[in-house]
């Protein structure tokens, strides 16, 4: 008898590779933590295929608090706080607008006015 060992990351790279395959549409959104339990090859074999769909024409939704996954993915950003939009464009025009500042520091800053470190 043969013993096959899946690992949660192992189950949801596979999840995501059938959401991936389904979503050949015009439309993908991805949920919050989409590297979550990968090591990190598989993050970045996540990472390539949310690339590739957007390569292909897909507008991809990323919703995430991970500001080093936005930052890594997005081509443009919506900030929302308090379910008010408080920026829109990309990730130059936010630091442009903003300063040099890192993306966590920019993002407390727009919404709620805390910009130092924890």
């Amino acid at each position: 008898m043969a013993v096959v060992t899946v690992t949660a990351g192992s189950t949801m790279l596979a999840d995501s590779a059938i959401e991936i395959n389904a979503a050949r549409t015009a439309l993908w959104e991805c949920a919050d933590q989409i590297d979550a339990g990968l090591d990190p090859r598989g993050i970045r074999g996540a990472r390539d295929a949310i690339r590739d769909l957007a390569a292909q024409g897909t507008a991809v939704v990323l919703s995430s608090h991970q500001l080093d996954l936005v930052e890594a993915m997005a081509d443009r950003l919506l900030v929302l706080s308090s379910g008010r939009a408080v920026f829109s464009g990309t990730l130059e025009e936010l630091r442009e607008a903003r300063g040099a500042a890192s993306l966590e520091e920019v993002f407390l800053a727009l919404t709620d006015g805390r910009s130092e470190a924890p």
